[in-house]
């Protein structure tokens, strides 16, 4: 698959929630800063355009952040109890994705200014987050895997992982990595 679509398919994801925009981008061979930066992309211009239609959103609430925005238990509610947008911002695009959250946001009474400059702050740092967490799980599944297939012996069978971070696939050979 080209970078280019490669960049768009990890966007487009990042617009629902990062929690697919990222591991997707690993897996096609993406670099853990484009990843990154594609879907913290894709979240912002999904919340971008959510909060531009925050008038017609407090008009004509949607049914779904109706719902979220009128849970009384919900982690997002206690956040938005106890730390008012900046809690709201950090949160939504960990829990619910940041369009989605900034849609709550909106219905809860936030200023559109406040709460974009929070969602972005939120997006950037759930984004870089969870980057640098699935970067470092599949090395430390990498490595295992060398582990394993150098206690299996000399007739360890090839063993595909998926994606590495430089791009290609990552087998093992024998315990040795081989980037195909």
């Amino acid at each position: 698959m080209e970078m280019s679509l490669q960049v768009l398919t990890v966007l487009v994801l990042g617009v629902a929630t990062l929690w697919s925009a990222v591991p997707v981008g690993l897996l096609l061979g993406l670099d853990g800063w484009t990843t990154g930066m594609a879907a913290a992309g894709g979240a912002g211009l999904g919340t971008l355009l959510v909060l531009s239609l925050s008038d017609r959103l407090r008009r004509q609430p949607p049914a779904a952040a109706s719902r979220a925005a009128t849970r009384s238990r919900g982690l997002l509610q206690r956040a938005w109890t106890c730390c008012g947008v900046p809690g709201l911002g950090l949160l939504a695009p960990l829990l619910i994705g940041a369009p989605l959250g900034a849609a709550v946001g909106v219905l809860l009474g936030a200023s559109v200014p406040r709460l974009a400059l929070w969602l972005t702050i939120g997006i950037v740092l759930c984004s870089a987050g969870l980057t640098g967490l699935a970067t470092l799980g599949s090395g430390m599944l990498l490595a295992l895997a060398q582990a394993a297939t150098g206690v299996l012996g000399h007739d360890a069978p090839t063993l595909t992982l998926f994606a590495a971070p430089q791009g290609g696939c990552q087998h093992l050979w024998n315990g040795q990595a081989v980037l195909t």
